[in-house]
């Protein structure tokens, strides 16, 4: 089965399909992605917090986007392109003895009873320099990623690792990688929109593939993991987009997988491929089901309701673990 992947050029907001989109070009698209709508489960005025006042990527954050990079769009990674390491010493001038070379801003080394001369000299990189900031600020309105030595080890060992594992080489070999996919939710007639890792067809199903970065990918780790940053709506919500554009297609809709690929970000690097049960993909349905609805309505209503406080004090409970302490 051929997936039909249409080009950028073919693209406009309100067309539904999958398209080789550049993420210039997909991150202000209309259409609810599976980020807002773990933001809208929480509150509708939390998501247009999060709107007004979009949060600053953290180092986590950071790894992630470039070892989606350089695995994914390798064409778009590299120093300077994606990023630039910060350098581990600067230069300076600085006050130097001509004897023992110590620094200082005292006029005369006592030891060596000579007086100190202007000199050039590296010292450890420090954000209280003004010439670390100033570095730092124009880096930084090239739009890259400032990284240590240490993260660049990290991303480059983690790239290593998936492009060295057979699943992962075989998605990359035979996949489509970052497909922006639309599709127009039966439920509340807004425009639905998700950024697919890898998408590929095989004979069974079609399969979407996507990276979560990791400290631990044992099952049970992830399991909390999955529940805690909602990779089971993301789950969910794609296949529910890819099914929808499928059968609009007139294809026989297929069995549609969604598989995460967790990859550790210490050495030795472990990865595994999990797929999430019907029980995590049925209550992920239900999360993103309601929380689209209840934005379509909030849309309507021009409202941007918070938490429901038709009760003022609510009576809360232990969770059942603090009763096994």
């Amino acid at each position: 089965m051929n997936l039909k992947i249409q080009p950028a050029s073919e693209w406009a907001n309100g067309k539904e399909g999958l398209f080789a989109l550049p993420e210039a070009t997909y991150r202000p698209s209309a259409g609810v992605n599976q980020s807002a709508l773990k933001i809208m489960a929480r509150s509708i005025a939390h998501y247009r917090e999060s709107q007004s006042n979009p949060m600053q990527p953290t180092p986590d954050m950071v790894i992630g986007s470039l070892v989606h990079l350089s695995v994914l769009e390798p064409e778009h990674y590299g120093n300077e392109k994606s990023h630039v390491v910060q350098p581990s010493e600067y230069e300076t001038t600085a006050m130097q003895c001509p004897s023992c070379g110590s620094v200082s801003d005292s006029k005369n080394c006592r030891p060596c009873k000579q007086e100190r001369q202007p000199a050039t000299v590296k010292k450890k990189w420090s954000g209280n320099s003004e010439t670390c900031r100033d570095w730092t600020a124009k880096v930084s309105e090239l739009g890259l990623h400032v990284i240590s030595e240490d993260t660049l080890a990290k991303v480059e060992g983690m790239k290593a690792a998936l492009l060295a594992d057979p699943m992962t080489a075989n998605f990359l070999k035979k996949g489509h990688k970052e497909i922006a996919a639309y599709s127009l939710c039966p439920f509340s007639g807004l425009m639905r929109k998700a950024k697919l890792d890898i998408i590929s067809a095989a004979e069974d199903a079609v399969y979407i593939g996507d990276l979560k970065k990791t400290d631990d990918c044992r099952e049970d780790s992830v399991a909390r993991k999955i529940a805690k940053y909602g990779y089971h709506i993301q789950a969910a919500f794609s296949i529910s987009i890819v099914e929808s554009l499928l059968q609009k297609q007139g294809v026989e809709v297929p069995n549609v997988k969604f598989i995460n690929g967790f990859i550790e970000d210490m050495p030795p690097h472990e990865l595994q491929w999990y797929e999430m049960d019907n029980d995590a993909l049925a209550l992920g349905n239900d999360i993103w089901r309601r929380t689209i609805v209840n934005f379509s309505h909030a849309l309507k209503e021009h409202k941007s309701p918070g938490y429901d406080k038709s009760i003022p004090i609510k009576t809360v409970a232990l969770p059942k673990y603090a009763f096994n302490a």
